[in-house]
């Protein structure tokens, strides 16, 4: 039959087959029809009368019909109110070149509606509306394959924009919006498998993992995952659903009646499985599920996993469904593509893993499963898949739940999966505890391990910190202590370091050629030791900084005053903390180390700047020993804060079983960007400053230790070797590798107060034997008071380790008593020091000054020659230079005598060792045969034959006698001269 319309408008088109049935029909309208603007314009297929119609009309071909603008109404035509351009039932539908726009239905398809297969060429359908199936409404027929078409923005009030139809596949839905994608495995004929794609994503672990996490043991509803930020289990409020769809993927849903079967099987990556062998277990609770009218998918929500978490990377377990609701078309694959069968084996992958057990639950080995700590039992756990609870510490916890520690004051953790507790030994106050852990447990301004480091970067939010003194953190806007700290450390370094080359300038020139004599050594007495002093006080105060690493709680006053006068180089950098940390882009610990890279080069700078203007103006001579001594006295000066401060960036601290670097403990120690810092720079420099340079100066000095005499020797070395013997030439040397013991000591031990304090006063009470064994100095004075020094460090260690054990043991009083005398003591001893230095400076001022006036008395005497009558004026205008070269005639008589007696006492010295093997009688013929008789009295051959016991009386009275003529004469000098150090001191 074919019917042709040419009108456009007016037309009812309506075919009613209510006829008999005859052999076969088909219908075909191929003229060009619109139809707009009229509810009654439709083409609507349906039987009447007990007649069939799938046995009249088989096959309906529509080409070239447009119909937009309609609208069904409830009451307007018919009752069925589907398919306001197309409705038909039980035929075959083959759509060419039709449109069909902006149609709206009030039930079901806004387009079409039909039961039958339809299939569509070239056609547009667009913006057409209904309640379900907002373009084609398919009821329950297969969708057949869409060619050249377009279908787009179909509007559904319920479900199905586009076209509802039997359902062809499956996807998951994990949240009431999102469904995930899938990809096609294997398309045969008869299989087909896709596989759920989840995009790349973070896991706990931190690792990037493309397949499902969902927890162990636990039914996906009822997880609860722990909340990092608010400290609580959350419900997940996961939806676990597999969902039907079209080819469209649109979603299908009244499937009432449907089931989806589960399987499962160990999936492993490189074996490449993509049949369906080995899904013998589903490793779950359950085998299949249900259709759900309430959610119109198949819930999984209940669905519990059993299976390993700790699963190697390349394995997973597959979960595989299948569902009775899904059926595959197989159509004719040439025109006119008809429906040739279908089947329902059709199958949805999944990879899928288990969640760790989170904080608060331990790892069943049985099943796999993860079970709950009772915190009221004081159980807990913090690590992923611990394999037991762990007890609470009654010491440092106040109280526990399941997965958060309580902690007491004074104790710290640094994250929140760390159950070891440490104590804040240095200051407790700096630690909070609580329920927080790493930098929110500190204090304000406080960061790091044990809260020892300050916010120098604002991290918290509160300020920028810098510390103010030692584990106190005070706020960068308060700058005049440190401003303060930072000009006293700089004029004190400026002054030590003029005193020092100074000092050694004045020793160097006053040293006789032959040093090496025993009998010159009265020289030493009258050379400037201002500069051996000021080392003597730089090493005591370098190593009583020991005692500021024992944690004594003393006053923030007391303790800040002890490390900035202890290690004053240090104070200041710290001072300029602030500074760095807005100047450098590196981390505060490497600024601070380049820093003190940089500025003893300005020091040497500035004091150079002031010689060469000094120079300039005549006020000083040019003299090589100033360019040299400045250089070796900065770094002798500056090496224990350089190495120091090397070590503690390549050394860590280890608290609550992670490293942290010791310079800065708010920063890990096994980092990659520490470790390129470590072995570029770290390593290399700290080489260089502890064994590099000493071994150089050390080869220095020995090579010319037989040129000490000279003058280009002694401007470029003597200041390492001029106040000591010849014999002892390197002692300035053991003095660099003793300081670099005990920082070695200090950084490595130096959590462990009693294990460093024994290895430091080990270390001194080694020195202090060398010490006693080889008297370095020239000078006896020296060595006692280097020897009484070093006993000060010994006794002021011991003081402190029975302050901090007192402390800690809770005896009050006795720590006050210690503290007492450890103040006592150095107090002492750098009073002395610094008044011997105060001393021996205004000596050689004075000396100066005496020059410069004896220089006016000459020229006034000169030009007025006439005051020189009067007695009174004369003597005081005497020079003193006259009383000078009298007073070294003096010496000069003194040195020739006691000669004459040292040489006696060496051969009597001589003759004693002799007489203990030989006969008394023989006493007599020995002496007699040499040629002392004439210097040795009769009265002192008999002391000899009384095997010479007296000899040191001897030696005594013949002292006495020299010191009477000098008492006569009156000499300015020599006066207090120990006569052991003048007559019997060590021949080099």
């Amino acid at each position: 039959m074919m019917i042709q319309q040419k009108q456009k408008i007016g037309l009812l088109l309506k075919l009613i087959v209510h006829f008999v049935k005859e052999d076969y029909y088909h219908l075909s309208i191929k003229q060009q029809i619109k139809f707009k603007n009229s509810p009654l314009f439709r083409i609507y297929l349906l039987q009447t009368h007990n007649v069939d119609i799938k046995d009249v009309l088989t096959y309906l071909r529509i080409s070239r019909v447009e119909y937009y603008f309609s609208l069904m109404k409830n009451k307007n035509f018919f009752q069925d109110l589907k398919g306001t351009c197309l409705n038909s039932q039980y035929i075959t539908i083959y759509l060419q070149d039709c449109n069909f726009l902006s149609n709206n239905a009030a039930l079901r398809g806004g387009a079409i509606y039909t039961n039958q297969e339809i299939l569509l060429y070239n056609c547009q359908i667009y913006n057409n509306q209904a309640n379900i199936g907002g373009g084609i409404f398919q009821q329950e027929t297969l969708q057949y394959p869409i060619f050249y078409n377009y279908i787009d923005n179909n509007k559904a009030q319920t479900y199905g924009n586009t076209i509802i139809s039997i359902p062809q596949k499956l996807t998951l839905q994990l949240n009431e919006k999102e469904m995930l994608s899938t990809f096609r495995l294997i398309n045969e004929d008869n299989l087909i498998i896709d596989q759920v794609y989840i995009p790349p994503y973070e896991t706990v672990q931190g690792i990037i993992s493309q397949q499902l996490f969902v927890p162990s043991g636990q039914s996906i509803a009822k997880y609860k995952y722990f909340d990092w930020e608010d400290r609580k289990y959350i419900p997940s409020n996961q939806t676990f659903r597999l969902i039907p769809l079209n080819s469209e993927s649109q979603i299908i849903r009244n499937l009432s009646g449907t089931s989806c079967r589960i399987q499962g099987r160990i999936h492993v990556f490189s074996e490449n499985k993509l049949d369906s062998d080995n899904f013998l277990f589903n490793f779950s609770n359950m085998n299949n599920t249900q259709f759900n009218d309430s959610t119109q998918g198949y819930n999984l929500e209940d669905l519990i996993i059993y299976l390993d978490n700790e699963l190697p990377s390349n394995m997973s377990l597959q979960l595989e469904f299948s569902c009775n609701s899904i059926q595959i078309p197989i159509f004719n694959k040439k025109l006119p593509y008809n429906l040739q069968g279908s089947h329902n084996n059709y199958k949805l992958r999944v990879e899928v893993r288990t969640l760790p057990c989170q904080f608060g639950e331990i790892k069943s080995f049985i099943n796999f499963s993860c079970i709950l700590c009772d915190n009221s039992q004081g159980l807990f756990s913090l690590k992923l898949n611990s394999p037991k609870c762990e007890v609470k510490d009654d010491i440092s916890t106040i109280s526990v739940n399941s997965s958060q520690l309580n902690l007491k004051q004074g104790f710290w953790r640094p994250y929140i999966d760390t159950s070891k507790v440490s104590s804040c030994l240095n200051l407790l106050s700096n630690c909070l505890g609580g329920l927080r852990e790493g930098d929110l447990s500190c204090s304000i301004g406080h960061i790091g391990a044990l809260c020892e480091q300050c916010d120098l970067y604002n991290t918290r939010g509160d300020g920028e910190f810098s510390v103010g003194q030692r584990f106190v953190c005070g706020s960068c806007q308060e700058t005049q202590r440190n401003t303060l700290i930072i000009t006293l450390v700089s004029l004190w370094t400026l002054i030590s370091v003029f005193i020092s080359v100074q000092g050694t300038i004045k020793a160097a020139q006053d040293i006789l050629p032959d040093f090496k004599s025993v009998f010159y050594r009265s020289t030493y007495f009258n050379q400037d030791s201002s500069a051996i002093l000021m080392k003597l006080l730089t090493n005591y105060l370098q190593i009583l900084d020991t005692i500021s690493t024992f944690q004594i709680d003393f006053s923030n006053e007391l303790q800040g005053t002890l490390q900035t006068i202890s290690s004053p180089f240090e104070s200041m950098i710290y001072s300029l903390d602030c500074f760095l940390s807005s100047t450098f882009s590196y981390e505060i610990h490497y600024a601070r180390m380049i820093w003190e890279l940089i500025t003893p080069f300005f020091y040497t700078s500035f004091f150079f700047l002031i010689y060469f203007i000094a120079f300039k103006i005549g006020y000083a001579i040019f003299n090589k020993s100033v360019i040299t001594t400045t250089l070796i006295y900065i770094y002798i000066y500056l090496q224990p804060t350089l190495i120091g401060g090397l070590m503690l960036l390549v050394s860590f601290r280890e608290v609550s079983d992670y490293k942290w670097i010791s310079a800065n403990v708010s920063q890990r120690y096994d980092t990659e960007i520490h470790k390129l810092w470590m072995f570029r720079f770290c390593i290399p420099t700290l080489l260089l400053f502890s064994i590099v340079i000493p071994l150089y100066l050390l080869i220095g000095l020995y090579k010319n230790k037989d040129k000490f005499n000279k003058k280009l020797v002694r401007q470029s070395w003597g200041y390492l070797y001029i106040e000591y013997r010849y014999l002892t030439f390197y002692w300035e040397i053991v003095k660099i590798f003793q300081r670099e013991l005990i920082i070695l000591s200090l950084t490595y031990f130096e959590d462990s107060i009693l294990i460093k304090a024994i290895i430091v006063v080990l270390i001194l009470i080694l020195y202090l034997e060398l010490n006693k064994k080889f008297k370095p100095y020239n000078l006896n004075y020296l060595n006692q008071l280097d020897y009484f020094l070093t006993n000060t460090c010994i006794i002021s260690i011991n003081l402190g380790i029975g302050c901090y054990f007192s402390q800690y043991s809770g005896s009050t009083e006795l720590s006050y008593i210690f503290i007492l005398v450890l103040l006592f003591l150095n107090i002492y001893s750098i009073s002395y020091l610094l008044l011997k230095i105060i001393k021996e400076f205004l000596r050689q001022q004075i000396n100066e000054l005496e020059q410069k006036l004896n220089v006016f008395k000459i020229k006034l005497a000169r030009f007025f020659p006439c005051l020189m009558k009067y007695n009174i004026i004369q003597k005081l205008l005497r020079n003193h230079k006259e009383k000078q070269v009298r007073q070294k005639y003096l010496i000069k008589k003194l040195k020739t005598y006691l000669l004459k007696i040292a040489k006696k006492i060496i051969i009597i010295k001589n003759q004693e060792k002799y007489n203990c093997f030989q006969p008394e009688n023989n006493c007599e013929q020995l002496l007699d045969s040499r040629t002392i008789t004439p210097i040795i009295s009769s009265s002192e051959k008999n002391l000899c034959k009384h095997h010479l016991v007296k000899t040191n009386s001897l030696i005594a009275l013949q002292q006495q006698r020299i010191s009477i003529q000098i008492l006569d004469q009156k000499p300015t000098l020599l006066l207090n001269i120990n006569a052991n150090d003048t007559i019997s001191g060590r021949q080099n």
